[in-house]
């Protein structure tokens, strides 16, 4: 087991990285999720799966295999039978346990920014709220947010400004600071997660949860022009290159 982290001082917030100023902020609190049952450490990804993994993780601690009421029940703190850190702190130090498997999960940044548009933006959301108060918009405004005009906003935003749906994966998942044991892929999710299981327990397979995906419709990779797409590797150019990703647009 490799977990660790590079920095056991705060430092200077000028020298910091985005992941750096995460890291000392509240995120490693939200982000975290770890198992008693077997050492195990989670950090989520919004709209790479997360869903599915942390009930499957709630599931595997408890020992009880059931269906979530809701997502807002998945996400919920009460009743969660894994480890939900209390503080920063505390997850910092499990982060930074080399006993622990640590994992997570990434995503082509193209699809994942189209699946967020049309979840969180096309949507009635907390999320759309903000983009709208971003541009000026009421919050109970009817604006029909194009695509293009998404990623142009979301451009102006430094990595930890950014909402964790949208921000760029190698920040959120605290590349710079975590060496993981298993870094999963979207693309294979249904194998990769398998993969995750067996290397933490033979039992966990049994616990893996099946996320019933929003209906979001087919992912409209046509509503990206080139002007977009440009905008999409400049801004996301890490995660292109540390996950290498193609910088083509996938074919819907």
């Amino acid at each position: 087991m490799t977990a660790w982290f590079s920095k056991s001082d705060r430092g200077s917030g000028r020298d910091q990285s985005p992941a750096e100023r995460l890291w000392w902020s509240e995120h490693p609190e939200q982000a975290v999720h770890a198992c008693t049952r077997q050492p195990c450490t989670y950090v989520t990804n919004p709209k790479v799966g997360c869903s599915s993994i942390i009930w499957t993780l709630r599931s595997f601690e408890s020992g009880e295999r059931r269906s979530p009421d809701s997502v807002g029940e998945i996400h919920a703190r009460s009743g969660a039978s894994h480890l939900r850190p209390k503080s920063a702190k505390q997850a910092r130090k499990l982060l930074g346990d080399p006993s622990r498997f640590t994992f997570t999960f990434v995503r082509n940044p193209f699809d994942r920014l189209m699946s967020c548009y049309l979840q969180k933006i096309r949507r009635d959301t907390p999320e759309r709220t903000k983009l709208l108060r971003l541009l000026g918009k009421a919050p109970d405004n009817e604006f029909e947010i194009p695509f293009p005009t998404f990623i142009e906003v979301i451009e102006t935003q430094t990595p930890e400004e950014m909402d964790p749906h949208w921000r760029v994966q190698s920040t959120q998942t605290l590349q710079e600071l975590v060496r993981y044991d298993f870094i999963g892929r979207f693309e294979r999710f249904d194998t990769d997660l398998a993969e995750v299981g067996s290397l933490i327990s033979p039992e966990f397979s049994q616990y893996i949860h099946a996320e019933r995906r929003q209906a979001t419709g087919t992912k409209r990779l046509d509503l990206i022009d080139d002007r977009t797409a440009d905008r999409i590797r400049m801004v996301f150019q890490e995660d292109f290159e540390r996950f290498d990703y193609p910088l083509e647009v996938p074919v819907s």
